[in-house]
């Protein structure tokens, strides 16, 4: 290898490709959780992982981008044979990525490198792929980017003006500045960094307009050569694992403040067309302004004067700014054995004999079972494709009798959305489990109802009472009916925008923690635990954003501008139902939440017409340290004198759920029912369920439901959907997409990494009793 390459020789296992922790060598994943052979071998790239070097393909560096029937320009040999400046590192690496030269005319030299490389800040003008757009100016304004029409072979450099999505007339624009020359005096340079502000900028520019599908785009990050006055190339363009060069993690590279690029709004631009598909005003929202908080906020100041307060203590007594509506009624759900004895965390999150299996709903009621109860049949993944195929303008009859004959499993659950009156609008649940944490369900006959779940040994005991009742107390689950908690109407365009982006099936098919059918997408910055091999434009993986080869950036704008109007109208929701979660995670970690509760479950999620196995989220606790630490800092709010009775209860309440499930971050989830336009009159029924199968019970997917839960505390699967129209059952219905979208975790899943011995240690290093 060069001088310049730093290697760092572990263990590591070719099975799971995780790093190997145990003294014989062995892998804990592969060995204790999945029974695998584990292969252990050295690895060249710290706690990332490398192939075996015999199978490791060697390291042509120059290689297709775009595979294709046109050829990509010819360049031959090694990196060393194109630009004697460049160093391959002896590093294992996946992928190819894309490097653009200026040389001696405003068409870019373009390369495909397969092999990290390292090269001089100083030389010929050089930009690499970013992969990891994570932060966008508005409709990219002011973005680089490299770009070439279909179908040619010449790229050029510009300068974003802004994306135009969602037009009437049918078609995505970009308005776009390509550099024109001059060049600068040296070789390889322009001469448009001298610019310092868009007068100087704009002679070397020429503005182009293109049809999104006319082109080909990729954002980038200069890696070599002359910059802007007062500008460098950052150092975090350099790997500090292997030296080698890297696109930015936090995004593409953006002219300087004082470039100020213009905007000509030919068009409606993408924020504007957004807002017009905000959800229409005049729905009744179910979460309103809290009347007593300035009152509150009086009596916490003077407790305040009163005497010293700790850091928890103090966001412990800040009053919530929004609570339920004091004119709806809550849904209250006790989970217990059918003895009525509490259920141990590995009963909750126990599997059954329902593992790997996909369940359809009963789409009739057998006689005999009451309304409030749903029936599930579990098929198998071989057999999914055929009964999908069968339900076909079936009646429900005949569909279960397709599902009775495929299934290798079935179950009951209780169905938490028929168990609200018919005029609800909300259709508001809590999910508690008993216990000593847990409220106790009124004695009264007149008020509580029981359903028994012999098959799976639970006891569903249930009453409803004004929505703000058990607010103390710390639920599994909750659920509610609120278009004002979602934000934007959802469109079949914005759906098919987003599949553009993302790919059909999304950016990942599969999953380790459970099988699924349908588009699947992470939108956020790889996991810490994350198996993520160095690519040549990411040297430290895990500090980069989730990506595939097949994302299209053409409409990643969109993508990021949805998803975040969607996450963030939908945050307020598990800050007030997981009240512990959001007085403890910015008490526990102050160097993730450096932004307040704006970093409250930074992970997100989309899916469109998903289907999945049973599991549960083990993964999502923060650690017996994290525990440890809440616990003590609990036990010692206890004894303080300025929190109220209903403060006091909080607390007590969160050290008995912690000491019962553990510290586990909440994931919420919200769904809307997409129609096409030409299909919106059609009656059209769907039957989709969220089932808590460890609780033994499910909700109902309904539009603009939205779901919080602690994922890693009981099991749980998203059903398979059926649709019934006319009174016939089909298993898809063109023109219907079910799309949910989330945010799960803190920035760092699982990331509660306390400081020991002067280094970080990883919580999967720790072993949890």
């Amino acid at each position: 290898h060069t001088k310049n390459t730093c290697l760092v020789f572990i263990m590591a296992c070719t099975e799971c490709h995780c790093v190997v922790k145990n003294e014989d060598g062995s892998c804990e994943r592969c060995v204790r959780n999945k029974n695998l052979k584990c292969n252990p071998h050295r690895s060249r790239h710290g706690k990332i992982t490398d192939l075996i070097p015999e199978e490791s393909p060697p390291h042509n560096s120059v290689q297709q981008l775009f595979p294709s029937k046109r050829a990509e320009p010819n360049f031959a040999g090694d990196v060393e044979s194109i630009d004697e400046e460049y160093e391959v590192l002896d590093v294992h690496c996946h992928g190819f990525r894309g490097l653009w030269s200026i040389s001696d005319s405003t068409t870019l030299s373009y390369q495909s490198i397969s092999s990290r490389v390292t090269m001089p800040k100083e030389g010929i003008t050089t930009f690499i792929a970013n992969t990891s757009v994570a932060k966008l100016p508005q409709g990219a304004n002011g973005v680089f980017a490299v770009f070439r029409k279909k179908k040619s072979d010449s790229w050029h450099l510009a300068v974003i003006e802004s994306f135009f999505y969602l037009n009437h007339d049918g078609t995505d624009k970009i308005h776009l500045f390509e550099w024109t020359g001059p060049l600068a005096s040296s070789f390889g340079s322009a001469a448009f960094h001298s610019a310092i502000t868009w007068d100087d900028l704009h002679p070397h520019f020429t503005r182009r307009m293109f049809e999104l599908e006319e082109i080909d785009l990729f954002f980038v990050n200069q890696v070599r050569g002359n910059t802007f006055p007062n500008h460098t190339i950052p150092d975090v363009t350099r790997s500090d694992k292997d030296g080698g060069i890297q696109c930015h993690p936090d995004g593409p590279d953006v002219v300087p403040p004082s470039i100020v690029v213009p905007v000509e709004r030919e068009g409606r631009n993408m924020n504007v067309n957004l807002q017009t598909l905000a959800t229409p005003k005049g729905i009744h929202p179910f979460l309103l302004p809290n009347t007593m908080e300035a009152t509150l906020r009086q009596r916490s100041r003077k407790r305040k004067s009163q005497k010293q307060q700790s850091d928890l203590s103090k966001r412990w007594i800040k009053p919530p700014k929004k609570l339920p509506s004091d004119e709806s009624t809550v849904c209250a759900i006790f989970v217990s054995n059918t003895a009525g004895d509490t259920l141990t965390p590995e009963e909750l999150a126990g599997h059954g004999d329902a593992s790997n299996l996909f369940f359809f709903p009963s789409p009739c009621c057998p006689d005999g079972q009451k309304s409030n109860l749903q029936q599930f049949y579990g098929i198998p993944s071989s057999k999914y494709n055929t009964v999908v195929d069968e339900i076909d303008g079936l009646s429900p009859e005949e569909a279960r009798c397709v599902l009775d004959n495929h299934c290798e499993s079935s179950h009951i659950l209780c169905n938490a959305t028929s168990l609200h009156p018919q005029d609800s609008i909300h259709c508001y649940t809590k999910i508690f489990a008993t216990s000593d944490s847990c409220p106790s369900p009124p004695t009264s006959l007149l008020e509580t109802r029981t359903i028994n779940l012999p098959t799976l040994d639970r006891k569903i005991t249930y009453t409803l009472s004004p929505a703000r009742n058990f607010y103390q107390f710390i639920p599994l689950s909750v659920g509610v009916i609120d278009p004002t908690l979602h934000g934007l109407n959802v469109t079949s365009h914005i759906l098919r925008r987003i599949a553009l982006a993302l790919g059909k099936n999304g950016i990942f098919g599969r999953r380790s923690r459970s099988r699924h059918k349908g588009s699947l997408s992470f939108i956020g910055r790889r996991s810490f635990k994350t198996v993520a091999q160095p690519s040549p434009n990411e040297g430290e993986a895990n500090s980069f954003w989730y990506f595939r080869k097949h994302i299209n950036m053409l409409w990643w704008p969109l993508v990021l501008k949805v998803v975040n109007k969607l996450i963030q109208s939908l945050l307020v929701f598990p800050r007030i139902e997981f009240f512990h979660l959001t007085r403890l995670l910015p008490y526990l970690l102050p160097e993730v939440f450096c932004n307040g509760m704006l970093d409250f479950c930074l992970f997100s999620i989309i899916t469109i017409d998903f289907v999945n196995t049973i599991h549960t989220d083990s993964r999502d606790t923060l650690g017996e340290y994290a525990d440890e630490r809440a616990l003590k800092g609990l036990e010692e709010l206890q004894s303080c004198s300025c929190l109220s009775p209903s403060q006091q209860q909080q607390v007590t309440s969160s050290i008995e759920h912690i000491k019962r499930f553990g510290l586990g971050t909440a994931t919420t989830c919200g769904y809307q029912i997409v129609v096409d336009e030409r299909v919106r009159d059609s009656n059209v029924k769907v039957l989709q369920y969220f089932s808590c199968f460890g609780a033994g019970v499910c909700y109902e997917v309904k539009d603009y439901f939205t779901h919080t839960f602690l994922p890693a505390t009981f099991s749980h699967y998203t059903s398979a959907p059926l649709f019934i129209h006319n009174g016939l059952v089909y298993s898809e219905f063109n023109g219907f997409s079910i799309m949910a979208w989330g945010k799960g975790e803190v920035k760092e899943r699982g990331s509660y990494r306390p400081i020991v011995s002067g280094r970080r240690v990883r919580r999967s290093q720790r072993n949890r009793s």
